[in-house]
Formats: C-alpha cells, sequence, structure tokens
C-alpha cells in the first residue's frame, strides 16, 4: 500500500492488468458501433425484404383486349389486296372475256350477262376505293408526319402540326377529292353526245 497526499490506493493483483479510461472509451465505441451496425442491419433488412417483395408481387400490366395497330394494318392490307385483285379479275373479264359491248348482247358467263358483270366490276371498284379511303385514314398520322417533315426541309424551319390541324387537313384532302371527282363527272354529263344515224 502507497501513500499519498489525500490519497489511497489499493494493491493491484498480480495477473491483473490496468486499464486506463481511454481504453475504456475505445471499447465502448467499438461495442457501441457494433450495436449499430447490427441494429441499422436488423432495420433494414426487413425493408429490403418487404421491397424485393413488392416487386416480385407487382402485377403484371393487362395486355388491351382487341387487334393491335400492326395487327389491325395487315388486315386491313390483305382486305385491301383481295379487293384489287377482285377489281383486276373482273376487268378482264369485262374487257377481254366479253365481246365489245355493242356485241356482247346475249352473251352470258356462269349466267350472268354482261351488263351484270359491268355492275360487279362497278360494285367491286367502290369497296376497293372504301379500302384505299380506310388504308388512308389509319396511316393517316405517318403522311402528315411526312408532309411537315418535307416542309421543314424546304422551309428550314420546324412545322409542328397537333391532332386538331391533322383532322382538319385530312377532312378537307377528302373533300377536295370528292369535289374533283364531281367536277369531272358534271363535266362528263355535260359532254356526252348521241350517235348520229
Amino acid at each position: 500500500m502507497r501513500l499519498g497526499i489525500g490519497t489511497l490506493e489499493e494493491p493491484m493483483p498480480p495477473n491483473a492488468t490496468e486499464i486506463r479510461p481511454a481504453d475504456q472509451k475505445k471499447d465502448f465505441a467499438a461495442a457501441g458501433g457494433n450495436e449499430t451496425q447490427q441494429d441499422s442491419s436488423a432495420g433494414a433488412s426487413p425493408k429490403a425484404s418487404q421491397s424485393s417483395e413488392g416487386q416480385r408481387q407487382k402485377p403484371k400490366p393487362k395486355k388491351r383486349a382487341g387487334l393491335s395497330n400492326n395487327a389491325l394494318n395487315f388486315l386491313v392490307d390483305l382486305i385491301l389486296l383481295v379487293s384489287f385483285l377482285a377489281v383486276l379479275w373482273v376487268a378482264c373479264i369485262v374487257q377481254f372475256i366479253f365481246p365489245p359491248g355493242t356485241k356482247a348482247a346475249g352473251w352470258t358467263l356462269w349466267q350472268l350477262d354482261y351488263d351484270t358483270w359491268c355492275r360487279v366490276y362497278s360494285a367491286a371498284l367502290a369497296a376497293f376505293c372504301v379500302q384505299v379511303l380506310v388504308h388512308l385514314i389509319l396511316h393517316w398520322n405517318w403522311v402528315c408526319a411526312f408532309i411537315t417533315s418535307r416542309m421543314w426541309k424546304l422551309s428550314g424551319r420546324r412545322v409542328v402540326m397537333d391532332e386538331s390541324a391533322k383532322t382538319l387537313y385530312g377532312v378537307g384532302t377528302l373533300i377536295t377529292i370528292l369535289t374533283i371527282l364531281g367536277a369531272l363527272l358534271t363535266v362528263a354529263e355535260f359532254s356526252i353526245k348521241e350517235a348520229v344515224h
């Protein structure tokens, strides 16, 4: 036992080591850091598992019922091809199989005379025109995009066309085509002449 001024210290055991306050702080910090790391890992693992489970259980987007755009375009193009082949076939029958119109009286093909085949030809041509119109409507956005891109290159300025403008131009184009056809038919109606015997 050592006696000091105002202090009394007990002798240390032979096998004991002296623990300094700095070492105690280091041990406490290390132990606390491990505990916080364990707590943080323990707290983060449920969230990670929940997020992974949420990703696994995320419902897949439902496919839209009906035909896709590609399938619809393919169907319209297929019908358009069939209509074109029908018009071509009937036109060949009227033009090359039957005699000329003035000499075709009394001639029949599959119990149909020349006038009936002409009406079949007109019906097939009308169906083909309707299919062309449907095809143009389905591809109208592409037509407008092509026209605006060409206008952009020619003018050097960017041309933007919204949906209302596309619809307006489409209706205007259809009206213009029908007006031209009507004008040509009117001219033909007033220009026809009866044969003079």
